[in-house]
This record gives C-alpha cells, sequence and structure tokens, in this order.
C-alpha cells in the first residue's frame, strides 16, 4: 500500500507554518498473475514523463511511483494506455483517475478516462488515448495515480476492487502551479470561404481571448498570426489567406491576471475557386495501357492533372501526368495483370485548383497468357498477386487450361519445390512441365504433374498446389494456373513457391520463467522457411497461436520443441531446449520473531514454509554484524533489525521476504540451558551434522515435519566435541530437530531442499 507525504506552509501574519499530512490508498488488484493485463502507461509531463511497460503480470497494486510526471493546473495532458494481457485475450473494462484534490482516495470525479474491449480487437488492438484538464484548483504537490484493467468488468470500475484477473498500476503525479484560468471548450468553425475562417468557442470566467492562426502543423506561439479577442467574443475570424490551404487555430482564454494554456488545434481548410471535374472513367486498352475520361468542372477549365499507382497508393506518392486541352488521355507503361486506382484534378491557374476526384479502379489483362511470355518467380515464400483478366485457353489440351496465366521457376539445390494458390478467391488449378524444346509447340511439353486441389487445406476459394520431388537443380521450370470452372471466372491469383526441404534451422537453449509466454522464434536460428510447424508433445496444449508457449503448462527443467520442415519430398528438424526456471521461493517471514542480544542468530529461524537455497541476505538495518545466515546479534542494543532473503536466478523476477528481528536483552534465560549443539549445513539436501558443544550424555534425537508427523527417531550417545551425521529420506521442505535427555531439551529447524 502506497503512501505520500504532503508538505504545505502557511504565511500568517509574517509566520510561517508548514503542516505534514500522509495519503494512504486503497489495496486492490487481481489475485492471478496471468491473462489481462496493462501492457503499457505513457503520459508525457512539463520535464519528466511516465513511460511503462507491463508483463508480467504482479498480483495486488504494482508499485510503480519511483515513475513520474509533472503536470501543471488548468494544462491539457494525454495519458496513452494499452490495455493488454500476459496471457489469453479476455473482454473487460479500463480505467485510470489522479489524485487531483491529494486526500488520498481516487474520486469518481478524478477519473481521467475509461474504455472497455477485449485485447487484440478493436479499440483494444491499438492504445487508448485519455485527454484530461488538469483542474485549476488541483491540490499542488506530490499525489497518486491509478491505472486499472479489471477482466469481465465494465466501467466505471472501483478503483479499490478486487478481482481474479487484470492489473492495478501506481504512478507518481507531481502538480505545480500553471494557471488559474480553465482554457476554453466547444472550438469549431462556423464558416470558412475562399480566403476566411470564422472560428466560434464555448466561453468560461475569463475576460478575453487570444486566438492564433497557422499553416497546419505549427506549434502555438509561432503562428502567422496573432489575433486579439480582448473584450469582443467568443466568436474570431480571419480573411486574406491563400485558397484550398490547411490551417490550424488555437484560441486561448484571458482572465485578466494570467491565461489559459492554449487550445487547439482545429482544423480547417479554406475553399478553392476552381471547381472540380466529375463523371471520371476509362477503357482498359491492354495489357499496358489505360484510356481515361471525364468531365471539366468549369467550360474555361483547359489543363488537369492526372495521378495513378497500383490500388490502395497514398495520394501524393503516385505518378503523374499533365493534360492539356482536352479532358481525356491515355496512361501507358503498365504492367499486365496489374490493378490500378485512378485519380484527377482539374487545375484553373496559378496556385488555383480543384480537389482530387476518384480513385476509379481498373485491372490490366494478363501479358503472361502464353507460355514463351511466362514470368519467372523466386522460390522464396513469397507471395505474388496476378490478374487472368483478358485471359484465354493456352496450352497443353490434356487437362484443358481456361484462362489460364503462365510461369516458370528454376529448381534450388534440394531439387524440391512446392507451388500454392493459398487464399484464392476463384477455384484454381494447375500443371507443372519440363522445360520445353520450343515454348511455341505445346505438343512437346511433358506434364510433371497436375493438382485442382492442395495437399495441405490452405484457406482461400478451392485453391491448388504441388509438391514436387526430384527436380534438377538449375533447371528451367514451367506451370499455368487458370480458373477450375468452366465458366472461366476471372480475378486476382495469388501464387506462392518455396523450397520444400529448406533447412528448418539450429536450434538454441531457450531460458525463460514458469510465469512466461515465450515466442519460440526466439530460439531458433538459421531457418531458411517459417512455413514449418512447432511441436511440444509433451504437453501440445501449452501452444499457443503457433508459435507461442505458455509455461504455466510446462514442465520445469530442460524440455524439448521440435520445428519440423515436413513434405512429401522429406523433412528437416530443429530442436531448440526449453529451461524453464521457477521462481525462487523465499518462504513466509514469521513474526513476530523475539530473539535476545546474548547469542548469534540464524536469520533461517526467522522463515517458514518452502525456502530455496541459493540466495543472498542483505543487511537492510545496515548494522554489519550480518555473516552470511547469520546475525552477529551479541551485545548489540535492543530494537529492531531487518534482514531480506532474495533469490534471483536471472530469468525470473527476483523473490524476496524480509524477516524483522526484534532483539532485546533477557536477563537470566538461556534458550538451551542444559544442551548447545550447532547443526549444520542448513539448509541442506538431507544429510546434515550435529556437533555436540561439551556436553557428554545419551540423547533422544526426534524429526517432525511442519504436520507433527514422526519422520526420524534415535537414541544416541554424545561425548563432548563429537559429530554426529543425521540421513533423512524425506521430501524437501521445513522440518524440526529436537535433541533431548532429561536435563533439557533444544530445537532446530532444519530446510530440506
Amino acid at each position: 500500500m502506497k503512501k505520500y507525504v504532503y508538505t504545505f506552509t502557511l504565511s500568517i501574519l509574517g509566520l510561517f507554518f508548514t503542516q505534514t499530512f500522509t495519503a494512504q490508498y486503497c489495496p486492490a488488484g487481481p489475485s492471478s498473475t496471468f491473462d489481462s493485463n496493462v501492457e503499457s502507461v505513457t503520459l508525457n509531463g512539463e520535464t519528466s514523463g511516465i513511460n511503462y511497460t507491463g508483463c508480467p503480470g504482479v498480483s495486488g497494486v504494482e508499485d510503480q511511483t519511483s515513475l513520474s510526471a509533472d503536470i501543471k493546473t488548468g494544462y491539457v495532458y494525454t495519458a496513452t494506455i494499452r490495455f493488454g494481457t500476459c496471457g489469453g485475450n479476455y473482454g473487460g473494462g479500463g480505467e485510470a483517475w489522479i489524485d487531483f484534490d491529494g486526500n488520498g482516495v481516487f474520486d469518481a470525479s478524478e477519473s481521467i478516462g475509461s474504455s472497455s474491449g477485449t485485447p487484440g480487437t478493436a479499440p483494444w488492438d491499438a492504445s487508448v488515448d485519455f485527454t484530461f484538464t488538469v483542474p485549476v484548483t488541483a491540490t499542488l504537490g506530490t499525489t497518486g495515480m491509478r491505472v486499472m484493467q479489471q477482466e469481465s468488468g465494465s466501467p466505471p470500475l472501483n478503483p479499490c476492487g478486487s478481482f481474479t484477473w487484470g492489473s492495478v498500476v501506481d504512478f507518481t503525479i507531481d502538480i505545480s502551479y500553471g494557471t488559474t484560468c480553465a482554457g476554453v471548450t466547444g472550438l469549431t468553425s462556423l464558416y470558412v470561404g475562399l480566403d476566411t475562417v470564422s472560428i466560434g468557442w464555448t466561453p468560461g470566467s475569463e475576460i478575453g481571448w487570444n486566438f492564433e492562426l497557422g499553416n497546419d502543423g505549427f506549434a502555438p506561439g509561432t503562428g502567422t498570426a496573432v489575433y486579439s479577442s480582448n473584450p469582443a467574443g467568443p466568436t474570431d475570424g480571419v480573411s486574406g489567406l491563400s485558397l484550398g490551404t490547411d490551417y490550424d487555430v488555437y484560441v486561448q482564454a484571458d482572465c485578466g491576471a494570467d491565461s489559459s494554456q492554449w487550445v487547439g488545434p482545429l482544423d480547417v481548410t479554406t475553399l478553392l475557386t476552381c471547381p472540380s471535374p466529375s463523371g471520371l472513367s476509362g477503357i482498359v486498352l491492354s495489357s499496358s495501357s489505360i484510356s481515361v475520361l471525364w468531365s471539366p468542372g468549369d467550360s474555361s477549365e483547359t489543363q488537369w492533372q492526372l495521378q495513378y499507382g497500383t490500388t490502395g497508393f497514398t495520394l501524393g506518392s503516385g505518378s503523374t501526368m499533365l493534360v492539356n486541352g482536352t479532358p481525356a488521355d491515355t496512361i501507358t507503361g503498365l504492367s499486365g495483370g496489374g490493378t490500378y486506382d485512378i485519380y484527377v484534378q482539374g487545375i484553373c491557374g496559378p496556385a488555383d485548383s480543384s480537389f482530387w476526384i476518384g480513385p476509379v479502379t481498373f485491372s490490366t489483362p494478363a501479358s503472361n497468357n502464353d507460355a514463351c511470355d511466362a514470368i519467372l518467380l523466386p522460390v522464396d515464400g513469397s507471395v505474388n498477386m496476378f490478374s487472368n483478366l483478358g485471359a484465354t485457353s493456352t496450352g497443353p489440351t490434356t487437362n484443358t487450361p481456361r484462362a489460364n496465366i503462365w510461369f516458370k521457376f528454376v529448381a534450388p539445390a534440394s531439387g524440391t519445390v512446392a507451388i500454392s494458390n493459398c487464399e484464392t478467391t476463384i477455384d484454381t488449378e494447375l500443371e507443372v512441365y519440363a522445360d520445353p524444346a520450343d515454348c511455341g509447340d505445346y505438343s512437346s511439353f511433358v506434364s510433371l504433374g497436375y493438382m485442382d486441389w492442395n495437399p495441405w487445406g490452405c484457406a482461400g476459394s478451392h485453391p491448388s498446389g504441388i509438391e514436387l520431388c526430384s527436380l534438377t537443380p538449375g533447371a528451367t521450370y514451367y506451370f499455368w494456373v487458370g480458373p477450375w470452372s468452366s465458366s472461366a471466372p476471372t480475378g486476382m491469383i495469388p501464387v506462392q513457391l518455396y523450397d520444400l526441404l529448406a533447412e528448418a534451422g539450429t536450434g538454441q537453449v531457450l531460458s525463460f520463467c514458469e510465469q512466461d509466454t515465450v515466442n519460440l522464434w526466439n530460439g531458433l536460428s538459421g531457418n531458411e522457411s517459417q512455413l514449418g510447424t512447432w511441436v511440444y508433445p509433451t504437453n501440445p496444449l501449452a501452444v499457443i497461436g503457433d508459435t507461442l508457449l505458455d509455461a504455466a503448462y510446462m514442465t520445469l527443467g530442460g524440455t524439448e520443441a521440435y520445428y519440423i520442415m515436413s513434405s512429401s519430398c522429406g523433412a528437416d528438424t530443429a530442436v531448440v531446449t526449453l529451461d524453464v526456471q521457477q521462481l525462487g521461493a523465499t518462504g513466509t517471514a514469521i513474526d513476530p520473531f523475539d530473539k535476545c542480544n546474548d547469542a548469534s542468530v540464524s536469520l533461517w529461524d526467522g522463515l517458514s514454509g518452502t525456502v530455496n537455497a541459493g540466495g543472498t541476505w542483505n543487511d537492510d538495518t545496515g548494522t554489519g554484524m550480518l555473516s552470511g545466515s547469520t546475525f552477529l546479534a551479541t551485545g548489540l542494543p535492543d530494537g529492531t533489525y531487518q534482514f531480506t532473503y532474495t533469490i534471483n536466478n536471472g530469468i525470473c523476477p527476483s523473490s524476496s521476504t524480509t524477516v524483522t528481528v526484534n532483539l532485546s536483552t533477557c536477563i537470566g534465560i538461556n534458550e538451551h540451558p542444559e544442551l548447545d549443539f550447532t547443526v549444520y549445513p542448513n539448509p541442506n539436501q538431507g544429510s546434515f551434522y550435529i556437533r555436540n558443544n561439551g556436553q557428554t550424555n545419551d540423547f533422544i534425537l526426534e524429526v517432525v515435519d511442519l504436520e507433527g508427523r514422526l519422520v526420524y527417531k534415535k537414541a544416541r550417545s554424545m561425548s563432548g566435541a563429537s559429530e554426529l551425521n543425521i540421513a533423512l529420506d524425506v521430501e524437501a521442505g521445513t522440518y524440526f530437530l529436537s535433541v533431548s535427555n532429561k536435563r533439557g531439551k533444544s530445537v532446530y529447524k532444519v530446510i530440506v531442499h
């Protein structure tokens, strides 16, 4: 539970008083560290900012108060939050709060934004922006910010809520004085003309306003014009602007004593005098040319500009043509089987052009409609799109090709190739041939295989595909692809060629924590294709989305995952060794842990439950009296001393438990009045020694587990300074050894790992 300390200084009649109080935020958050989780939070302040990345998950409230952002009263800021997951994708709600009044409570009115969704699905397939204005009445100083994601929850969320899956993260916010003048709201354009804009807004208690306009993207304070609207408003206007130009507008409230932050930008675009053309259309003339025509926007208009590119191109990045005199022209130099978008713009004079109209979309007919025009494709796994628009049926008549297009390839060193039409939108078929002596003589073509289906069950409208083995490396092969249907439909056909015996790669050791989800590709190098399959035989349920492994379903230690490249031509397998590390167990602190200052204290005695060896003890109090796991407490003053046991294996997050030793002077009290022994090593693996520190007698030795069950009992005679070995056949855990005779009894904690 995070505490924030606030200090206030008051001046009354020349005297200064300082008041300090602590705000304590409520506990909240998930009990599980899996699945739904805040993945990132970004908040840029004036000079410092929060830049947080989540995962792995943390139960309860995750303390990230070392991350802070400084903000000012009256100013506008944006918190960018990614509501996501550390595992599976499940719906829920998200919300964020800032304790603006500094009272230690996240009030509903202090919410800066909320959202709901499912990770990976809009709107949670991207970050969400929460834009907020710092209240002018906000308490100055340090305060808290809380971000919450609750699986199966819906806004408004309870900032103090506890649940199973999700996350709660606390940050620090520093609020300083910016302005007591609140910014305007409702900024809007009232009128946009050829060279004039008029702006309106909703006023507050201010007495006037400042109005700034500049080119699109300018920073407030650097605009081309600043206008005072004091005391007029809440409207303003500007004339003498350029035609058809994008501008940004900002407005600042003037409260007399100070001014607000600039509010904006409002985007406005002045109109054009040049009317836009209409009726854009065209005719495909050949595989490389399209005739385009349109109607002028004005009878006096005699010049236009065309812009074109492959479908989906960004206007401004395409190829351009200037057309004079007649509203028609022909675009040449296109690629056969391509699909193009075309736009047109009217030009009425210098710096006076219309808006673009379009696009209209055209597909050029295939240029590879016969074997002699076959397109050479690489055998590299890339997917290339082709159109069979305008194609006829050409080729050997054995399997009756229809509206087909032709390709060729060079066989790789492995002599194996797969040809795929996966994801096609038309039902396809294909046939492969050896390199013919004459590409124009179809009677000389020797078929190597025909397919009107595929062997992989891939998606699409009945895609075809074939696997070819025993090809001659370096030799050229031909194939055609076309529609299977006799109606010979046309459309876009994807064609992919890849090496069936590509190297699966070299597997490496992949180390990760038992709470992680790991990408298997990180454990593989030198692989020539990603068309293989990942397999984890130990538990197939651990595989998520084909390439991810959830460690929660895996075996600790070393297991193996396999990346398999397999086909009818053979197989290659890479082995990735999976080193799953366990979170360190540091036990639970015994409280109270009271000890006398007349002897050293074994800090292991301050822990209960499962404790792993191999960690380190830290002297938190700074006594300088820590030796390994022993607190050299003899003669130290009464008081409280803290020591933390930490395990960090370099893979999992650190685990730690803090033991508090309550040390006091114990006059006349001896914990073991008659019996004094040393037990070592401790922890151990079930075999340890008892050293007699001076007593000579017969003793009863007993070992019990945490449930009080007796696991060892022997009667032994021990003389002074002798050592006795005890070997236990027990599971790892905590046990208690008692050494007793008629004079007394001593009990020692023994940890077996």
